[in-house]
């Protein structure tokens, strides 16, 4: 199912085959990372907690998982950084005027004192984040409009 809207994308903002590359790398790892991190991680340091491994072989598991620790905290797995090919910034990173779900201009981003969700005034979207990670796709630039991926990032 595409989050894109109904109505045609004028050819000056679609960077959708520009953008193809970066967004199945970005695809690819970042769920490579998050199935490490969620899944099989927690699993074998659980394996590591209850003395599964003879002792003669555990110092050589403390350091293989200390290892792939350091991999997935310092580089991430290599998931590389979005950049709009229209305006070359970050849409991931933070939020512009555009909605990147609707791409519409419209988006209020509330300032402190209010602790409000930043919300699209054209499709009433708002824009959290949360435990690390955005809670809505990423399909048009926030910074630009481009429209970047049909079925977001």
């Amino acid at each position: 199912m595409s989050a894109l809207p109904d109505h045609p994308i004028p050819p000056e903002k679609d960077f959708r085959s520009a953008f193809q590359g970066a967004a199945e790398k970005y695809r690819k790892r970042s769920s490579l990372a998050s199935l490490i991190s969620k899944k099989v991680f927690p699993v074998a340091m659980g394996f590591l907690v209850l003395g599964v491994f003879p002792s003669s072989v555990r110092t050589i598991a403390i350091a293989g998982f200390l290892v792939c620790g350091g991999i997935l905290v310092v580089g991430g797995l290599g998931i590389p950084k979005l950049v709009c090919p229209a305006c070359n910034k970050n849409p991931g990173k933070s939020l512009g005027d555009y909605c990147p779900e609707c791409g519409a201009k419209g988006v209020t981003v509330l300032r402190f004192p209010s602790f409000s969700a930043p919300k699209c005034e054209s499709c009433g979207r708002k824009l959290t984040s949360g435990s690390g990670r955005l809670r809505y796709k990423i399909c048009y630039c926030t910074h630009c409009g481009a429209c970047l991926d049909s079925g977001g990032l």
